[in-house]
Formats: C-alpha cells, sequence, structure tokens
C-alpha cells in the first residue's frame, strides 16, 4: 500500500505499527495469489466490495467483515468517506458460510489484525 494515514489515525495501526491500508492489503493477497495493492483513494472516490459480473473480485479474503473495516479505516483515515457493509457484500453471495467478526482465512505472519476490525458491521 501507499497510503499514509492522517497521524491522527495512529489508533487504527496494529501492533506491528502497520496502518490499516497496509493490514487490509496484506490479507487480500491471501485470495490473490500472493498479489493485492491498496492504493491511495482520490478526492471524491471510495473503495469498493467485490464486483458483479467479476468473480476475480469475489473471494472469502474480500467478504470477510475484518478486511471490510480496514478498508473503511483506510479510507477514513485519509479523509475519504466509505460505503456500507450492505453496499460492500452485495456480491458476496458465493461465501453463505462467512460470519460477521471473522477472517476466514489464515492470517499471513507478516501481520497482525487490530481488535477493532472485528467489530460486527451490523451491530457497529
Amino acid at each position: 500500500s501507499n497510503v499514509t494515514c492522517l497521524p491522527s489515525y495512529s489508533w487504527a495501526s496494529n501492533s506491528k505499527s502497520q496502518n490499516p491500508c497496509i493490514v487490509a492489503a496484506i490479507l487480500q493477497t491471501v485470495c490473490n495469489d500472493g498479489v493485492f495493492t491498496v492504493n491511495s483513494l482520490p478526492d471524491g472516490y471510495h473503495y469498493i466490495g467485490p464486483r458483479q459480473n467479476d468473480p476475480s473480485t469475489q473471494n472469502v479474503c474480500i467478504c470477510s467483515t475484518p478486511v471490510y473495516e480496514l478498508m473503511s479505516a483506510c479510507a477514513d483515515c485519509q479523509n475519504r468517506t466509505f460505503i456500507s457493509w450492505s453496499a460492500w457484500s452485495l456480491y458476496c453471495t458465493n461465501f453463505p458460510g462467512i460470519q460477521e467478526g471473522i477472517y476466514n482465512s489464515s492470517i499471513p505472519r507478516s501481520t497482525a489484525i487490530p481488535q477493532w476490525a472485528f467489530e460486527k458491521p451490523s451491530q457497529n
């Protein structure tokens, strides 16, 4: 990730001092052959979840609520907007076993998920 968060978002970093954009990128590498980049957002833009007619964007990583929470924090830490969980997860229907508050893949050793990213978006 090439994103630099505003200094007031130091609370969002994990125990390895990685900002939410870096953590989200690392978590998404698990489902993307080891490669995933989270770029900074231009003014007026937001991150989107899986795309309707693009199965390559629909996977258990991007459809997990921790990735959604981290990507939302990534947008927010750049002073950009983010979309609701219901909008993000609209095309996650191929993964009925996904539960809020759980990352359904193995967490790479190079990162750690901050506790706040396990919050359930439907409740908070």
